[in-house]
């Protein structure tokens, strides 16, 4: 799923407002994280996301259904991006997670339960992470 990771400028990257909630950098592939969603979803969340993969346009969605009323379907999008490697250090990924319908509160209990449950093996601290001393 290396197709999945966007090519950008540190200046592009940085347009961006960094959210400590919602960016996290990555010393995996995007692969490694959807095979981690994926075990979270079929054993600890009883099957209810749908993990979708857009090659063509580099994300991935999270998609928790509801049926009863649709407008309250929860999805989040997921893109990768490569950051700058100065040399000597081992290349790295950002993947920020975007809600895009759905209530934020249910996500972020969802996302927090993800990453006690193995998630957070894989999210590395950022320099915008580290608390100011």
């Amino acid at each position: 799923m290396l197709e999945l990771i966007r090519q950008v400028s540190q200046s592009r990257l940085t347009t961006y407002q960094f959210n400590d909630m919602t960016d996290f950098d990555l010393d995996v592939a995007p692969g490694k994280i959807y095979d981690e969603i994926e075990t979270f979803n079929v054993d600890h969340f009883e099957g209810k996301l749908a993990v979708e993969t857009n090659q063509e346009k580099k994300w991935m969605k999270l998609i928790k259904e509801d049926k009863e009323v649709p407008e309250n379907t929860l999805i989040v999008k997921m893109k990768f991006f490569a950051l700058p490697v100065e040399e000597g250090e081992e290349p790295r990924t950002r993947v920020r997670f975007t809600k895009k319908r759905g209530n934020i509160g249910e996500w972020y209990e969802i996302f927090n339960d993800m990453k006690e449950k193995g998630l957070n093996d894989f999210l590395l601290t950022t320099n915008n992470q580290i608390p100011a001393q």
